[in-house]
């Protein structure tokens, strides 16, 4: 169930919000759009069949799968996954057709992909995972000129070594207040970012979630401690 409403971040912005139902079957989504197809194709190119969509998730760790297809031709289609690293916070997933989810076709240059459709925590059916909501904006194509995880046009967020062992290093100019994250989406180290530095050495083995909070907002990037 898809309907317009208030972006749960800034009532001003409309977004779409998903709710996956207690009755959901496990590939419940939604076409973006109309049944119809967009004004006009998708502008994939020989080296771009990337789509990018902005999604708000409660829970980290949930796949999220994006299929492009050419309207009334439901064979021609081809169908990708991105994975949500924060929960209750914005976040832009990128969707890459080079590599299609296990099972469903390869991007195919002779189709002219007009639809697509989105799917949360596609794979778990509403009885099993409970009602759940998600919220979607911003479905374009991908554009490699802009990091998506930037914290401005001209202060790009990174994080390195990555994977790392002790410290990671974040390439920032403030001292600014951070939270480390698990995929669970629980908190498991805050403070304040020192010379660029962030101890890590009491964490596990495994993959975590930065998140810092900056004038635009809060921004995330993932990385591993190993």
């Amino acid at each position: 169930s898809t309907v317009l409403g208030a972006d749960p971040t800034n009532a001003s912005n409309m977004v779409a919000i998903t709710t996956k139902t207690a009755g959901a079957q496990l590939w419940a989504g939604t076409t973006i759009g109309t049944n119809l197809g967009f004004a006009s194709v998708i502008p994939f190119t020989a080296t771009n069949r990337k789509m990018q969509v902005r999604v708000y998730s409660p829970d980290a760790g949930i796949p999220v799968r994006l299929k492009a297809e050419v309207h009334g031709q439901p064979t021609q289609t081809v169908e990708t996954e991105a994975m949500t690293t924060v929960a209750n916070t914005w976040e832009t997933l990128v969707f890459d057709f080079n590599n299609q989810a296990t099972g469903t076709a390869a991007f195919n240059t002779a189709f002219a992909y007009d639809m697509a459709s989105i799917f949360f925590n596609f794979g778990t059916d509403g009885a099993t995972a409970g009602v759940k909501t998600y919220y979607f904006d911003n479905v374009a194509i991908y554009d490699p000129t802009v990091n998506v995880n930037s914290i401005s046009s001209n202060n790009e967020f990174s994080v390195y070594p990555n994977p790392a062992n002790s410290n990671i290093r974040v390439n920032v100019t403030q001292n600014l207040n951070y939270k480390i994250l698990d995929l669970s989406g629980s908190v498991v180290i805050t403070g304040k970012i020192e010379n660029k530095d962030i101890n890590i050495n009491n964490l596990s083995n495994g993959i975590y979630v930065l998140q810092l909070n900056t004038e635009l907002g809060i921004v995330s990037k993932r990385f591993v401690k190993q």
